[in-house]
């Protein structure tokens, strides 16, 4: 995945994950901890978000690891490489969850079982342009908003789902550097649905402008009628 989609999932996913796992698979995840030790997969890879879920009765701690996936490719053999090299480490029970945020129909990432002699191995898919956006654009986080981009629309039409976006966040944040650091998500977000377009035309669109001064501050927002910036 490219490295700027990778940056905004490690920085928005950690904080969703017990949300999204809790209402889509009906998970309940315990307290997590970080495992600081890196599990080295190859000699240029390392295998990324992992956790240490943990119980008072140590006995039903396991691992959890999730990938996010943007191409339609079989997960199988990866997740067994995963699975057994973290047993190695950890001598835990380690659940895996493959997050597919592609626009294209999957197919390969949709096979989650693979069975060997002696052995069987099963995971679960989250395909997220099947969980109605609503899901996240009801949310009060900016980093779940965000991610409606990447959810189903239902009979909504793109533009509008990306304005009702667009002034959730505005109406969650206000402050104009922290919004923006969020509509650079969402557009980075948006070329996964092939909807950059759209989404640099709404934020254009938005009834607020942006002053680059010399100040310290640097932004400024100049106001605008029938608009009021949150506190």
């Amino acid at each position: 995945m490219p490295n700027d989609f990778d940056k905004i999932f490690k920085e928005n996913f950690e904080q969703l994950l017990p949300h999204l796992l809790r209402k889509v698979l009906g998970l309940e995840l315990p307290r997590l901890e970080d495992l600081k030790d890196k599990i080295q997969v190859t000699v240029e890879r390392e295998m990324d978000n992992l956790k240490k879920a943990v119980h008072d009765d140590p006995r039903l701690d396991y691992g959890l690891h999730w990938e996010i996936q943007s191409a339609d490719e079989d997960m199988r053999h990866r997740n067994l490489l995963y699975y057994a090299l973290f047993v190695q480490k950890y001598s835990l029970p380690l659940k895996q969850i493959v997050i597919y945020v592609g626009n294209e129909k999957p197919k390969k990432v949709q096979q989650n079982g693979l069975e060997l002699e002696g052995l069987r191995l099963e995971y679960q898919v989250v395909n997220l342009r099947e969980i109605p956006q609503d899901l996240f654009l009801s949310s009060d986080v900016p980093e779940d908003v965000v991610l409606a981009i990447l959810g189903d629309f239902g009979s909504e039409q793109p533009e509008k789902v990306i304005r009702q976006i667009l002034q959730h966040l505005f109406k969650l944040i206000g402050r104009v550097p922290r919004l923006e650091k969020y509509q650079r998500q969402l557009q980075t977000l948006s070329r996964l649905r092939k909807l950059e377009a759209q989404t640099k035309k709404e934020i254009s669109a938005m009834p607020i402008q942006y002053n680059i001064s010399s100040s310290r501050f640097g932004l400024a927002l100049l106001p605008c009628a029938g608009l009021t910036t949150p506190q």
